[in-house]
């Protein structure tokens, strides 16, 4: 594998009968980014992607469990307890969390939520790159609902609708902008995807 794939090496293989879309012509120099329709997993620089803008607790001395910006109750690297504030037992349970617990509990959540949900609402080809954004954005944004009583996240954003029309346009995720904090994570998820 050359430095200018896009291909992480972590990368599981696309299952029996799925096509890479690599129909570039590489003889004129260009690099090969292979597309997989199938099941992606997340790269290890897509899950130190998401450590890095999630941050390990609450501020400098990285306080667990904390509150996030939305007043819900959150510990580690943006592991969701409940939507509402932090609570006693809450404290008595994620108190003490190491980098290590909080890394077990992010690679859970990825693995059982975010993962899957992607793997089954994107329905157009994906890099590794692309795949590890929408991952990340997923993420922050949540997976979200068709209901009406449930959180737009992934699944009604305006990306998604557009990803899955063959849209590529990695700046629709801005759309999700609030709180203001975010717009530097999201601007690099967007230049992650358009990579």
């Amino acid at each position: 594998m050359e430095d200018g794939d896009k291909i992480n090496a972590g990368y599981n293989a696309p299952p029996p009968g799925s096509t890479p879309d690599n129909a570039i012509d590489i003889s004129r120099g260009v690099t090969v980014t292979a597309k997989f329709i199938g099941v992606h997993n997340i790269s290890l620089a897509g899950l130190q992607f998401i450590q890095s803008h999630e941050g390990f607790g609450k501020g400098r001395h990285h306080i667990n469990p904390y509150n996030d910006s939305k007043n819900y109750a959150t510990a580690g690297y943006g592991h969701l307890l409940h939507f509402s504030s932090l609570n006693f037992e809450d404290i008595g349970k994620y108190s003490g969390m190491t980098r290590a617990q909080g890394l077990t509990l992010l690679n859970h959540d990825l693995q059982t939520k975010f993962i899957p949900a992607v793997n089954r609402l994107v329905k157009v080809p994906l890099t590794q790159n692309q795949f590890d954004a929408v991952v990340s954005f997923t993420f922050n944004v949540g997976i979200g609902g068709l209901g009406r009583n449930t959180k737009p996240g992934l699944t009604r954003s305006v990306f998604l609708r557009e990803l899955n029309n063959g849209n590529y346009n990695g700046n629709l995720m801005m759309n999700y902008h609030t709180p203001s904090a975010i717009i530097g994570r999201r601007q690099d998820e967007v230049n992650l995807f358009n990579y």
